[in-house]
């Protein structure tokens, strides 16, 4: 039916974005860097992010992810309603997983053992937005540099680029034992 509403829309395109968001989250979530991957993600999603950060940041560790790749992408589901499409894929991936504190002692995990895990990723999208997913980082109303505050609003024109309305933003990660479908 999404085809059908868009014929331009691509999922390859989609899985191009999907792998960018992939790479540019890995990296700030071991940076505690959240700026980093505001543009692709929801507000809901941004915060909960934050809310982990802060707490590695007051704990003085970070969690760090290094060599995160992409396994597979299936699609798991796909729903719309009056005002957003969501498609759920389930994200195969692989990567180094530790937790180090500040002082470099390795606190949990391993430094050079890949983990293999699966995750669901929902994503959203204004319903009526139309055509290939974007794979670059420029704003999408004003062609500038995309350069976003914690509001997720483009620094230059102020047009909230988070919501869906422009392109595809992560807006749920869930572990595979609490996805319900």
């Amino acid at each position: 039916q999404l085809q059908q509403r868009d014929p331009s829309f691509s999922w390859q395109s989609l899985k191009h974005r999907m792998a960018h968001v992939f790479g540019a989250l890995q990296v700030a979530w071991s940076w505690r860097a959240p700026l980093q991957i505001r543009p692709y993600v929801s507000d809901n999603l941004f915060q909960t992010m934050m809310y982990w950060i802060d707490l590695y940041i007051a704990s003085r560790c970070r969690n760090v992810t290094e060599n995160a790749r992409i396994l597979r992408i299936d699609l798991a589901n796909v729903t719309s309603d009056k005002h957003y499409d969501a498609i759920t894929v389930r994200m195969f991936a692989s990567s180094i997983d530790y937790t180090i504190g500040d002082d470099g002692k390795l606190l949990s995990g391993h430094k050079s053992r890949v983990r293999t895990y699966s995750e669901y990723w929902t994503w959203i999208r204004g319903t009526a937005r139309r055509g290939q997913s974007r794979g670059d980082t420029a704003c999408p109303n004003c062609g500038a540099a995309l350069r976003l505050g914690m509001a997720g609003t483009c620094e230059y024109c102020r047009v909230k680029v988070t919501a869906g309305e422009f392109d595809w933003v992560l807006s749920r990660i869930e572990q595979d034992d609490s996805y319900s479908g």
